[in-house]
């Protein structure tokens, strides 16, 4: 499944609607973006496009053995989002690894608030280890339109293997990408 650069620009206006939101619910006006603490707010990463063999694995959720760690109630969490949460349009944060399976043509597009773009290939593990960004005010620019950011962000990713295809916009004096 696809989305096209009208829906990913309207996912855009949606990150950054997210962003200014409580703000407007709570008849405040928006205060000028302050640089965040190191964890906040979370940026918000949009599965744009999921074909093939794609599972989302939350970290943390293993323990040392590779076996899934136990809740109060000694029940193994789960180790996977849902599947039917996968899906083109669906929403991801840090703390999560996409895992493009073997099938032949299983590819997923990673969209980040900060404006990059991330294709992954089959046969592909992505660690999102962490992603922050500084608020920002929406826009109505499309994605594509973007030179740089609209604010500036953390961003420490792992490909731990496979194949990774990675647009970046110009980062902030403030900002950082590690792969």
């Amino acid at each position: 499944m696809l989305i096209s650069p009208k829906q990913i620009s309207s996912s855009f206006a949606f990150f950054s609607l997210l962003l200014v939101l409580p703000s407007i619910v709570l008849g405040q006006e928006a205060a000028p973006a302050k640089e965040a603490p190191a964890g906040d707010p979370k940026g918000a990463i949009i599965l744009a496009s999921v074909a093939g063999d794609i599972k989302v694995q939350i970290n943390g959720r293993l323990d040392a053995e590779g076996k899934p760690r136990l809740d109060a109630e000694g029940k193994p969490f789960s180790v996977f989002l849902p599947q039917d949460q996968v899906k083109a349009g669906a929403s991801i944060f840090d703390g999560h690894t996409v895992i493009v399976g073997k099938a032949k043509g299983s590819t997923a597009i990673l969209l980040f608030s900060n404006g990059t773009v991330t294709t992954l290939k089959e046969d592909s593990q992505l660690n999102i280890r962490t992603f922050t960004q500084t608020k920002f005010e929406a826009t109505d620019k499309k994605v594509s339109e973007l030179e740089e950011e609209p604010s500036a962000s953390k961003t420490d990713i792992n490909l731990n293997f496979g194949d990774m295809v990675v647009d970046i916009k110009k980062l902030s004096k403030k900002s950082s990408f590690d792969i």
